[in-house]
């Protein structure tokens, strides 16, 4: 969703009444408009779409530039999950379908690469490479 449309959204659920179906202009999922000031949907903890859409208003996709995509669960049904990046427009979420046994297979793969990858950073690290002179 483009800047232009996040904010069209954010000004048009604060129109809609109590009971109204509108989309989350922080991650664009629909719910159910249950007070008169809800703007945002509660499926995120806190106020992560809240937050999420005032830091691209504002011109500040993502606050912590060092913090690596994130990949959520929004529905354990369909196994949707969404994968978050800072990109040239602000925040891109990206949805993927993928099955739990493609997600063991993943997590799977990416152990059996960091099983290899520390000891020979601990080698490293331990023989002085890298060190600060």
């Amino acid at each position: 969703m483009k800047i232009e449309e996040k904010i069209d959204t954010y000004n048009h659920n604060k129109l809609a009444h109590i009971g109204d179906v509108i989309p989350c202009p922080g991650c664009g999922i629909l719910f159910t408009k249950e007070t008169y000031q809800q703007v945002f949907c509660k499926n995120r903890p806190g106020t992560q779409c809240k937050d999420a859409y005032w830091n691209i208003v504002r011109g500040n996709p993502n606050p912590n530039p060092s913090e690596p995509p994130t990949i959520e669960v929004r529905s354990l049904k369909t196994h949707t999950f969404y994968i978050r990046r800072s990109g040239p427009d602000g925040l891109i979420e990206q949805p993927k379908e993928i099955t739990i046994k493609e997600i063991v297979s993943i997590l799977k793969d990416e152990l059996d690469f960091w099983k290899l990858i520390i000891p020979l950073l601990e080698h490293a690290f331990n023989a002085g490479y890298g060190a600060k002179k």
